[in-house]
């Protein structure tokens, strides 16, 4: 029974882990939403709700002075910002800070305010690319940037962006809008950033994995799977479930668990109940061993 009540705090902790990490996510999506659609109020109502559910989240304290920041509210901005540095030393609230207080300082000439406005746009495109980066198969930190780049006036890289996000969702109606726009109007087309021969063989590995997924070929499929990760390949949210699939029928507990803390996998019923499988086997195989 204290083994059963152990496995599940385990569980539980893990779960919760989980949850509170997709909730930031979710509110981040959400607030991002309705400040791009002009309801920069909504959004700043979202995340004060956000935050007085998770008042350690230094994330959502920042993205609170930023949808601030965005409003013209910039003295609230600086007082949120000073109060998330004095607790934790976080590099995006600085930069945010430092561009508050140079607003803040004396009136600036129109020329010295398009200046602020070019490098704040700066500030917000480093830490788009830095997200796309970190998370190269979250769809909507490039769909975000696609739109960035697009109202920067980068064209050829939100095009090249909305090419990236179409891979993984050819569903994504602002992307295709993006993209016909930008290919009609300005005649641009795919820059081939990847050489044509590593597109090609990017291509046939996708429909590998979908024919290894399809014939129960598992330890076939995560060996590929693994090669694409390690060559930072563009891989779908399926193809990470059907990986996850894989692990469990092979019984790589661990790499299964691996799979889910990446954050890509979205956690729903099912997943829930994985998790808390994965912690049952686990802790049998720690027992056994």
């Amino acid at each position: 029974m204290k083994k059963y009540i152990m496995m599940a705090g385990i569980s539980g902790l893990l779960l919760s882990t989980s949850l509170m990490a997709q909730s930031y996510t979710e509110v981040k999506k959400e607030a991002y939403k309705e400040h791009h659609a002009g309801h920069t109020a909504r959004a700043i109502s979202k995340v004060e709700a956000f935050i007085s559910q998770h008042p350690e989240s230094y994330k959502g304290e920042n993205l609170l002075a930023v949808l601030y920041y965005w409003n013209g509210d910039v003295k609230k901005s600086k007082s949120i910002l000073e109060h998330l540095l004095a607790k934790h030393d976080y590099d995006e609230s600085r930069k945010l800070l430092k561009i508050v207080e140079k607003k803040l300082g004396t009136h600036k000439s129109y020329r010295s305010a398009k200046k602020d406005n070019k490098r704040s746009q700066l500030t917000d495109l480093e830490y788009l690319v830095k997200q796309v980066d970190k998370n190269p198969q979250d769809v909507h930190n490039r769909v975000m940037l696609a739109k960035f780049y697009f109202k920067i006036e980068e064209y050829q890289k939100a095009y090249d962006m909305a090419h990236d996000v179409l891979i993984l969702d050819p569903h994504n109606h602002s992307m295709k809008k993006i993209s016909k726009i930008l290919s009609s109007q300005y005649k641009i087309a795919y820059s081939g950033t990847v050489n044509d021969e590593s597109a090609l063989s990017q291509d046939k590995a996708h429909k590998l994995l979908n024919q290894l997924a399809s014939k129960k070929e598992y330890k076939n499929y995560l060996n590929l799977f693994h090669e694409l990760e390690k060559g930072h390949g563009i891989i779908s949210q399926e193809e990470y479930i059907d990986a996850l699939h894989a692990s469990i029928m092979q019984e790589d507990y661990q790499g299964a668990k691996e799979l889910l803390s990446k954050g890509v996998i979205p956690i729903n019923k099912e997943m829930l109940k994985v998790q808390l499988l994965l912690a049952q086997k686990l802790s049998t195989k720690v027992a056994s061993n």
